[in-house]
């Protein structure tokens, strides 16, 4: 987007990466990659909101220090960045394991009024037996080890209950790992008032960016974020 400006904020002594775009109410997309310019997940959001993408501490172009925990996880590394901003109240969105992420920090702050993850059961993941596989993987990116770690930390159908912001998991009929998980957790998340949407006919990758997910998946969170939300959140 043409009027989109980079930003750098700082945490813990860590520099934290941060794109903002657009105008409208406030839409936080959490990146644990390099964000090209042309970011086709950006592009399903243009012209409704004032998105804030950001990697926290240990992704993508933020400060990956070796060995790092930061306390508190990754949330206070995207808040840091809010703040240089002086944004207060905002929409938190995830992709794949930043659906985690935005979990992370609904969890941490009640400045959340709605979390969306796409592509993530939020809910039983990661199990013990994933994680002794992350502890062995020596290529997996320094701050992914940290964060699972963090998140294994928490009961996620209690932290999700006592959530009191609008909460949102959708992802794809065709993504055969996270459609098994999340249809087997249907229930425990609708129980933790979460709402949960799946599209028929989509896989991980073209339910969270292209032209089906602009066509299908878009209208479908608006239209949840304004019947839950008042008029500019």
């Amino acid at each position: 987007m043409a009027d989109a400006r980079s930003g750098r904020a700082t945490y813990d002594g860590c520099l934290v990466w941060y794109r903002i775009s657009g105008s409208g109410p406030p839409l936080v997309l959490i990146r644990q990659n390099r964000v090209p310019k042309n970011d086709q997940q950006l592009a399903l959001f243009a012209g409704r909101f004032t998105a804030i993408q950001v990697t926290p501490v240990g992704f993508g172009a933020s400060d990956r220090p070796v060995g790092y925990r930061p306390p508190g996880g990754i949330a206070p590394s995207i808040l840091a960045a809010l703040d240089q901003e002086g944004i207060d109240r905002f929409v938190v969105r995830g992709y794949s394991q930043g659906g985690a992420m935005a979990a992370v920090v609904a969890q941490a702050t009640r400045r959340v009024c709605a979390m969306i993850a796409d592509g993530s059961p939020v809910i039983g993941v990661p199990t013990p037996g994933t994680l002794r596989r992350l502890d062995k993987e020596p290529r997996l990116p320094v701050g992914a080890h940290a964060f699972w770690h963090y998140y294994a930390g928490f009961e996620w159908d209690r932290e999700l209950t006592t959530m009191e912001c609008t909460k949102i998991v959708y992802f794809g009929s065709e993504d055969r790992s996270t459609a098994s998980q999340v249809r087997r957790s249907r229930e425990r998340l609708i129980a933790c008032g979460v709402d949960v949407f799946e599209f028929s006919s989509l896989d991980h990758r073209t339910c969270g960016s292209g032209t089906d997910a602009e066509r299908r998946v878009v209208p479908t969170l608006l239209d949840a974020l304004d019947a839950a939300l008042p008029s500019g959140w």
